[in-house]
């Protein structure tokens, strides 16, 4: 049977005596009931192939250190982290790090932060009451970002920074649908991508945000199809400062190429473009991004290869 470490630093096996911290350990499950037990400590005990099983409401800020490897950490659809401190809930430093069904609210940080060139998958959690933003990921990170509801935090929903990557609404180029992200009610932009940072940005429901719908700027790329930007206070999609986009198209072959959509039109423009950004792709009837001033608003700076009715 697998063997099961409880927080308390101890070994269980079925059949077998309790082992000492000290034995060689054994990936398995680590269980943590909040508040009487410590997330932080039980992810200081994990090792590769370990799952971190998560129940009631954690009040602390966790670190995931740069030594830890492929460790998931799933809240079961019944956990929330609620840090106190001005650290994000979670912070994620290390390398195949996974983070899976938990509400995640109230803290004065980020959500969630992937940085310092480590890698994360973020599947199903519920981000919202952030003080910042709901999940960031920065300074040369990678994250797949899938089937969560980001909502109603004072920044950004998700910021993209400092050559980082990020694929949010699927997982791999093999796949055959999206999985969506809703992404809502923030107080910045529903996506930022920034600094010369890369996202493909798919299937996903952006809506209501404060700022933009997508921000794509400073030497930054995005791909963008298959989504819904409606009522955003800014553009649907604000493109500048060298960054470029690439939208879907009119007959898409896969849903990677999906036509983006408005049905409630954006505060300014569908999509804006200026100060020596590009987009390209297919606008129109069928890729409709729209806003209450125009659909477009392309300055003389902004070389495009839009395809248009």
């Amino acid at each position: 049977m697998q063997a099961t470490r409880g927080v308390k630093g101890w070994i269980i096996v079925a059949g077998l005596a309790s082992l000492s911290l000290g034995a060689p350990a054994r990936a398995g499950t680590l269980t943590v009931n909040c508040p009487g037990d410590s997330l932080q400590a039980a992810v200081e005990l994990a090792v590769a192939g370990d799952t971190i099983q998560v129940t009631g409401t954690c009040t602390e800020s966790v670190l995931i250190r740069n030594e830890q490897v492929r460790i998931a950490l799933d809240g079961q659809n019944v956990a929330t982290i609620s840090p106190t401190s001005g650290h994000a809930a979670f912070t994620v430093r290390g390398k195949g790090i996974t983070i899976r069904n938990f509400t995640i609210t109230g803290g004065p940080g980020a959500g969630i932060w992937v940085n310092r060139g480590s890698n994360a998958v973020i599947i199903k959690n519920h981000i919202h009451a952030m003080g910042g933003n709901g999940i960031t990921v920065n300074q040369l990170s990678f994250a797949v970002i899938r089937n969560n509801n980001i909502h109603d935090n004072a920044g950004d929903g998700i910021a993209i920074s400092e050559t980082s990557d990020s694929r949010i609404g699927f997982d791999q180029n093999y796949d055959t649908a999206a999985s969506p992200n809703t992404i809502q009610s923030n107080g910045g932009r529903g996506i930022t991508v920034s600094g010369s940072s890369k996202a493909r940005i798919v299937g996903n429901t952006i809506t209501g945000n404060v700022g933009d719908g997508i921000g794509v700027f400073r030497n930054a790329q995005a791909d963008i199809a298959g989504n819904t930007l409606n009522s955003n206070g800014g553009s649907g999609v604000s493109v500048g400062f060298n960054g470029g986009v690439q939208l879907g198209e009119d007959n898409p072959s896969t849903f990677f190429d999906q036509p983006n959509i408005t049905t409630a039109k954006n505060f300014d423009y569908g999509i804006l473009c200026s100060l020596g950004a590009y987009v390209r792709g297919h606008l129109g009837n069928t890729n409709q991004i729209d806003g209450a001033l125009a659909q477009t608003n392309l300055s003389p700076s902004c070389p495009n290869s839009l395809v248009t009715p």
